[in-house]
């Protein structure tokens, strides 16, 4: 068994590149994984639509990543999160992620079984795998058949496919937000038409590099912090009651930009499931985070007659001046068509005086 090898003053090692190659590695095994993913749809979630292979290879690129740089993470060494990952590959609807690792790896077919039974067993993963709102399945598998004992990383990345077109979000010299967003198999508005959808704004800091050390030390991914939400202008006679500030609680998880660097990767199987059982229990044990959120009354929030574009323009500058840089989320709230409930539909990443970080293979975010 090797031990963990630590240095003095240790400061982070650049990230490997992936070795992508092609987008489509292991087509056969990730089609399986499709199947094998619906087939668990199917028995436990019969009302949840089938999955359809997605094409976003931020999946791909990811699990490349892991098994390059030796982590298994919904982090990266570059400090992205899943969703940013899928924006930068050019992807703005929302959805989750899953991920395992398995190793060694002599019998691929079971590999994809296993591990869609060990994620079914864990309630997380679960909800992802059976929710009714996914409709698409980005896949990646990385592994080396030739060297069994390196293992493999598999990564199943959910989404709706709610979102027929998406300008890509921009805020001008003065502050403002533009936004611009067509939605199909969903609408902008419930309840009768009578509640219309807000979008909400988190905020993550700038992303810089981070050490294997670090990644193998997080288990749930931290949700960006909530700082603003954006309503539409009252109608005529009417107005918006109070100052708007309001709480949101959020789930906390361990922060690995708080965590020391350790540029080593763990070689030793039962050192990466003992890191990943403490992440798992300090993250359990973190209590919620409650966050002060503002309102933001826009200055257009235009909602096309049959409810499924919306066109927004919003002052943010209060909000930009008091959080400052970093990755901004814009995320949109919709009711799918098959679907009596709201759900998240669109997430749009908007990285303020940031840039993607150097070297990332998933992309800049640019059409």
């Amino acid at each position: 068994m090797l031990g963990i090898k630590r240095r003095r003053a240790p400061r982070p090692a650049p990230p490997v590149a992936p070795t992508i190659g092609d987008d489509n590695a292991h087509a056969p095994l990730r089609q399986l994984l499709l199947e094998a993913t619906n087939a668990a749809r199917q028995q436990h979630a019969p009302d949840a639509p089938p999955l359809r292979m997605g094409n976003n290879p931020a999946a791909q690129r990811h699990a490349q990543a892991a098994l390059d740089n030796g982590y298994c993470a919904h982090w990266d060494r570059w400090g992205l999160k899943p969703q940013h990952r899928r924006n930068l590959a050019g992807d703005s609807n929302a959805g989750g992620e899953n991920i395992a690792f398995q190793t060694p790896v002599h019998d691929l077919t079971r590999l994809v079984h296993d591990t869609v039974n060990c994620l079914l067993d864990s309630p997380g993963h679960r909800r992802q795998m059976l929710n009714r709102a996914h409709r698409v399945l980005h896949t990646g598998i990385a592994c080396d058949p030739a060297q069994p004992q390196r293992g493999a990383i598999l990564v199943q990345q959910f989404s709706g496919d709610y979102v027929a077109r998406a300008r890509p979000p921009r805020i001008d010299k003065k502050g403002v937000l533009h936004l611009d967003i067509a939605l199909q198999d969903a609408r902008l508005r419930y309840r009768d038409d009578t509640v219309p959808v807000q979008i909400q704004i988190g905020w993550d800091p700038p992303p810089r590099t981070l050490t294997t050390g670090a990644l193998t030390r997080t288990h749930s991914l931290r949700a960006p912090e909530p700082v603003a939400y954006i309503v539409a202008p009252p109608k005529p006679n009417q107005r918006y009651v109070g100052d708007g500030k309001r709480t949101q609680t959020v789930g906390d998880a361990v922060d690995p930009y708080g965590l020391p660097p350790e540029p080593e990767a763990v070689d030793c199987r039962d050192e990466i499931s003992a890191r990943w059982q403490v992440a798992k229990a300090q993250c359990e044990a973190m209590p919620d985070r409650e966050c002060l959120i503002q309102r933001i009354i826009a200055d257009r929030f235009d909602i096309s007659e049959d409810a499924t574009a919306v066109a927004v323009k919003a002052d943010l500058s209060e909000i930009l001046r008091r959080t400052g840089p970093g990755i901004y989320a814009l995320t949109l709230w919709a009711q799918p068509t098959h679907l009596a409930e709201l759900k998240l539909v669109a997430h749009q990443t908007l990285l303020r005086q940031t840039k993607p970080p150097a070297g990332n293979p998933y992309g800049d975010g640019q059409p």
